[in-house]
């Protein structure tokens, strides 16, 4: 469908195209044509990294650093992952985020608390009930983002469990949604209304000027504490 489309847009003559690539995307073939045609091109929260165009985006890692040291910070070293697909800049780079604090900490990882279970709510419901059925119970789980951890809220709750006082929970998101969640949901905020404003004006900035180098604009992002982490 992605292809499709971007080669509709293409036969359509677009001055310009935004895109957040599908999280099965990993061929480059698409994006070589788009090349070829001049087309002035704008990866926005999901990129493809070495295809030679600007993209606007969070730095993952170090954000995926940031959730875990809070975990850990807050007593707990029982961590689990509800991880994206690995395939994905976004996935992989989360996933090392978390290995890295966790190691950085001292900290051992068991294999069987981490689940690659994509981007959907389904697949935070599927993953945190194997997470569940594991010999040992987490302390918390680090979701890779909120519709991850709104699947792992309903499989909590149905296995008998609190949140946070069985297990914790965290997760990148946007606090209109986190707030929506009981209880409220502890983040990584990014907005997404400055995300998607940066990359359009990146995009508007290359339409007129067909030399611009290409630029990697980083988001800031933010720690909001609430309510679905216990301190130990």
């Amino acid at each position: 469908i992605e292809k499709k489309n971007i080669l509709t847009f293409l036969a359509m003559r677009v001055d310009g195209l935004l895109i957040a690539v599908s999280k099965d995307t990993s061929n480059m073939d698409i994006f070589e044509k788009v090349k070829k045609t001049g087309t002035p091109l704008v990866f926005f929260d999901r990129s493809m990294p070495n295809a030679g165009f600007s993209s606007v985006g969070i730095d993952d890692y170090e954000s995926a650093r940031t959730l875990t040291d809070y975990l850990i910070q807050s007593g707990h070293s029982k961590i689990a992952h509800l991880a994206g697909n690995y395939t994905t800049d976004i996935g992989r780079a989360r996933f090392h985020g978390f290995q890295d604090a966790m190691h950085n900490a001292g900290i051992g990882i068991e294999n069987e608390w981490i689940v690659e279970c994509g981007f959907s709510r389904s697949g935070g419901y599927d993953g945190a009930k194997k997470i569940l059925a594991a010999a040992k119970l987490p302390e918390a789980i680090f979701a890779v983002n909120d519709r991850i951890a709104q699947g792992a809220y309903k499989a909590i709750r149905e296995a008998g469990l609190s949140i946070p006082k069985d297990i914790g929970i965290v997760a990148f998101g946007h606090s209109e949604f986190a707030d929506l969640l009981y209880p409220p949901l502890t983040i990584i905020d990014s907005p997404p209304n400055l995300l998607g404003q940066q990359a359009l004006q990146l995009l508007l900035t290359e339409i007129d000027d067909l030399q611009q180098s290409k630029q990697k604009i980083v988001l800031e992002t933010k720690l909001t504490i609430n309510k679905s982490v216990k301190q130990g």
